[in-house]
């Protein structure tokens, strides 16, 4: 199971959409999918599920044995959950390594795996990121994105130095994920989005997916009535943008184990 985190320090870049279309994406390319709802805003599970479940994400974080009991069949057939839940707290998040072990119970099950996380670099997310292969980042090309971009690579660079002790010598890093950037919200027409997009993978090397998501009100909409927008409108470029950034991701996938 190739794991996924989707992670970014500002919210409103899409997040929550990029997990959605992505699972939906992957579906159509034939992989079997679960999707982790680790954001407390829970956005992502009405998405997939109708109703209030009984046990969530905060049951895993609180007993990774509990996995397997709290992954619940969606309304698409190849995608599966944990749900999210609002009652969710940093404290909940005790030991660093509590979502990979979970997520390795279950391993077999699963080609793909996506994990929602908040707009917060706090231990919650830490235990998602700690448990990825990739790091997925979505970024809206404005003025800001430089400086968050900034932000988050140190933050995960500073991850891969934490090295746990056993009897009394250091083992492999807890975490060691590969981190990649897409721009999302792209209006190819505007001439300083295309400005700060060279300026980010030309001048500072960031490691961006060459597959940009577009603009459009198809997303909302779909947004709006809880689908992925290759459900709402299958003919919008949009739905062919997630389906090539799926595609693209595996590249990625392919390229970590044969590379």
């Amino acid at each position: 199971m190739y794991k996924i985190t989707i992670s970014n320090l500002k919210g409103g870049v899409g997040k929550t959409t990029t997990t959605v279309n992505l699972a939906y994406s992957f579906m159509q390319l034939g992989k079997k999918i679960l999707v982790v709802d680790a954001d407390p805003q829970a956005n992502a599970t009405p998405f997939f599920l109708p109703r209030k479940t009984d046990r969530s994400i905060k049951d895993v974080y609180r007993n990774p044995a509990h996995v397997k009991r709290s992954i619940y069949r969606t309304r698409y057939g190849n995608i599966d959950i944990i749900p999210g839940s609002t009652e969710l707290e940093e404290d909940d998040a005790s030991q660093i390594d509590v979502i990979k072990k979970a997520l390795d119970t279950v391993a077999d099950r699963y080609d793909i795996c996506l994990i929602d996380t908040r707009p917060a670099f706090e231990q919650l997310t830490i235990t998602c990121i700690c448990a990825a292969d990739l790091v997925l980042t979505p970024v809206c090309l404005n003025k800001f994105c430089r400086d968050n971009l900034s932000v988050v690579d140190e933050k995960i660079n500073g991850l891969r130095y934490i090295y746990p002790v056993m009897d009394g010598e250091l083992m492999e890093p807890v975490c060691s994920p590969v981190w990649k950037v897409f721009a999302t919200m792209v209006n190819s027409n505007r001439r300083a989005q295309r400005e700060i997009y060279e300026d980010l993978v030309g001048r500072h090397d960031y490691p961006f997916l060459t597959t940009c998501v577009s603009a459009s009100s198809a997303v909302d909409n779909a947004l709006l009535l809880y689908k992925p927008v290759a459900k709402h409108r299958k003919s919008n470029p949009v739905a062919d943008d997630y389906l090539e950034l799926a595609n693209e991701i595996l590249g990625v996938k392919e390229g970590e184990f044969h590379g």
